[in-house]
C-alpha cells in the first residue's frame, strides 16, 4: 500500500505530471506561497478501496506543502524544493526536470471558494507535421543530445549522453520560452476549465484572502 501512497504523491503538486519543458518560471516571483491557497485539502482517489490509502491529506501553508495519509506524511518547501511564480490569478509551481536540471517542468494552481484547480502543463508529441498546441504561443527551442555545452544552455543531469530520441528525432528534445504573457494567453485558450484535477477544502474551511 505504501505504492499507492507514493504514486498519489508524485500525481500532486510536488513532482508535476506536466512533461513540457521551459527555460523558466514564467510570472512574478514569489517569496512564500501565496496566501489564497493556504489550507487543507482533501483528494480522494476513487480507484483504491482502503480506509488508510483512499483519501491524501493537503496541507499549504506560508512555506510548505505537505502530503499525508493515517501513517505516512511528506513535504516540500519553496525554493528549496520547488520555485512558485504568479500570473495574475494563477499560481505557477516550477520542480526541475529530472533529465534537465536547467529545465523546469510546470503545475498551475487556480483558487476557487472551496478548493484548487490544479493543471499539469503537457506538451503533445512536437513532429514537423503536428507542433505542439503549446508552440502556437510560446517560442520552441530545440536541445541536442549529444553536442558539447554551451553556455547557458541547458544539459544533462549527469553530464552524459545516454539519453533516449526525443520527439523532435533523434538526439533532440524541445524547450518553450518562459514568457508570462504569451503562457497566458495560452492557458485562456487551451486548458482554462478544460483540463484540470478539483482538489476540495477540507469541510468548515473557507478560502483565505
Amino acid at each position: 500500500m505504501k505504492k499507492i501512497f507514493f504514486i498519489l504523491f508524485s500525481s500532486f503538486l510536488l513532482v508535476s505530471c506536466g512533461d513540457a519543458r521551459f527555460n523558466g518560471v514564467p510570472g512574478v516571483y514569489q517569496d512564500v506561497i501565496p496566501s489564497e491557497i493556504h489550507g487543507n485539502y482533501r483528494f480522494y482517489n476513487a480507484y483504491v478501496h482502503s480506509q488508510k490509502f483512499d483519501s491524501l491529506l493537503i496541507s499549504i501553508d506560508q512555506y510548505e506543502i505537505k502530503l499525508s495519509t493515517n501513517t505516512e506524511t511528506l513535504s516540500k518547501r519553496v525554493h528549496q524544493d520547488f520555485q512558485m511564480t504568479k500570473i495574475k490569478d494563477l499560481i505557477l509551481i516550477g520542480t526541475p526536470d529530472k533529465t534537465f536540471n536547467a529545465l523546469w517542468n510546470l503545475t498551475v494552481i487556480q483558487a476557487t471558494y472551496n478548493g484548487i484547480k490544479v493543471y499539469f502543463i503537457n506538451s503533445n508529441v512536437v513532429t514537423k507535421n503536428e507542433p505542439s498546441h503549446l508552440s502556437k504561443y510560446l517560442q520552441v527551442n530545440e536541445l541536442m543530445f549529444h553536442h558539447e555545452p554551451i553556455n547557458n544552455q541547458p544539459t544533462p543531469v549527469d553530464g552524459g549522453n545516454q539519453i533516449q530520441a526525443g520527439p523532435l528525432g533523434e538526439n533532440r528534445i524541445a524547450y518553450y520560452n518562459a514568457n508570462a504573457e504569451e503562457f497566458r494567453q495560452y492557458f485562456d485558450a487551451e486548458i482554462k476549465d478544460k483540463d484540470y484535477v478539483f482538489i476540495p477544502r477540507e469541510r468548515g474551511m473557507k478560502r483565505r484572502r
